[in-house]
């Protein structure tokens, strides 16, 4: 009589399948780590792999932490501004920390200089609604998109103070203003403020200072003569300074500001 074997699971091992196995987790973790949303099957490296700059801005002093953290949304805002795309801002201590990625460390030292103070005159004001402001794309371009963004701004919101007040009544305020910082000094501007768009005049000369010279700007003020508060009278908050005006300092023209 012929024994009748039992139709049992093969426990014989199957290295081909272990094989296909791994393969597979390995094609799939390969294709995670690599598929960046924005730049399809490109990785994204860090510094470390892709070089950069990394600057440290150490404040005077001991800042309180609500005023780090104003001044690194300040930074950022400038970032976006300049078109720096990959850099992060981060506070670490009492310091803020830029990392730029690249091998262009021009970018690191365009954001970790000081930005600066200039005074225009006010030539004339009109009213703007919050609501009532011109749309701008939220994507960040690069620093050439960023700058063909500025030269077409300054094409439409400077020149002479009579060929501006002639597009004045016209013109949209932006949500987001691509000019701050990069306006051309020796020019009138179109601005906006928060309730209001303004004509502003050229940023005044020192006093005898040719044409392309020095301009009014935020060291001219004396530092002790700075207050704030609320008028009473204006009915808002108001900061009162004075301009240098002796021996040896060249200030500024009477009644140009």
């Amino acid at each position: 009589m012929t024994p009748v074997r039992s139709r049992r699971a093969d426990a014989r091992p199957r290295p081909w399948r272990n094989l296909a196995l791994f393969f597979l987790a390995l094609f799939i973790i390969f294709t995670a780590a690599f598929a960046v949303a924005d730049r399809g099957m490109t990785p994204k490296l860090g510094i470390d792999l892709q070089g950069g700059t990394r600057v440290t801005l150490i404040p005077k002093g001991q800042p309180a932490e609500a005023d780090l953290q104003l001044a690194q949304q300040i930074i950022r805002e400038r970032v976006d501004g300049l078109g720096v795309a990959g850099t992060t801002v981060v506070i670490e201590g009492s310091n803020i920390v830029l990392t730029v990625p690249g091998e262009d460390s021009s970018q690191a030292r365009d954001l970790g200089t000081t930005s600066q103070l200039t005074i225009r005159p006010v030539l004339q004001t009109q009213p703007v609604s919050p609501d009532d402001r011109e749309p701008v794309p939220a994507e960040k371009g690069d620093r050439e998109a960023v700058a063909k963004e500025v030269a077409e701004a300054q094409e439409l919101r400077q020149g002479e103070p009579q060929e501006l007040t002639e597009t004045f009544a016209t013109f949209r305020c932006p949500e987001r203003d691509v000019l701050a910082g990069f306006d051309d000094p020796s020019k009138a501007l179109i601005a906006c403020g928060e309730n209001a768009k303004y004509v502003l005049g050229p940023v005044p000369l020192l006093v005898g200072e040719e044409e392309d010279g020095q301009r009014l700007d935020g060291q001219q003020i004396v530092k002790d003569s700075v207050s704030s508060g609320f008028s009473q009278q204006a009915g808002q908050n108001e900061v009162s300074f004075r301009f240098n005006a002796g021996p040896g300092e060249q200030g500024v023209p009477p009644g140009r500001v």
